[in-house]
């Protein structure tokens, strides 16, 4: 039985997983952070040492679950771009 209040939230994960976002990053969050960071694909590819087959993968969607560890290594990378253009001021 599905749970009115909180059905927004099963339709907005895939196969209803409420655990998918914590375990996975979205495809058009790690499509934003390469924007963000000003990276190409073949960029990203060449920084983590993933195959750029599998980043391309991600961004298209033929791999639809991008590991987490991905989000948290753009998030650091945001993060020491921002730490950097304060050190410039």
């Amino acid at each position: 039985m599905s749970d009115p209040e909180n059905e927004h939230i099963d339709k907005s994960l895939s196969n209803g997983d409420p655990w998918e976002s914590i375990r996975h990053m979205q495809r058009q969050r790690f499509k934003e952070g390469l924007f963000e960071l000003g990276w190409s694909q073949t960029t990203f590819s060449k920084k983590t040492g993933i195959a750029v087959t599998t980043v391309r993968q991600w961004v298209t969607g033929e791999i639809p679950q991008i590991p987490k560890r991905v989000d948290s290594y753009m998030t650091m990378a945001r993060n020491i771009k921002s730490c950097a253009k304060l050190l410039e001021k």
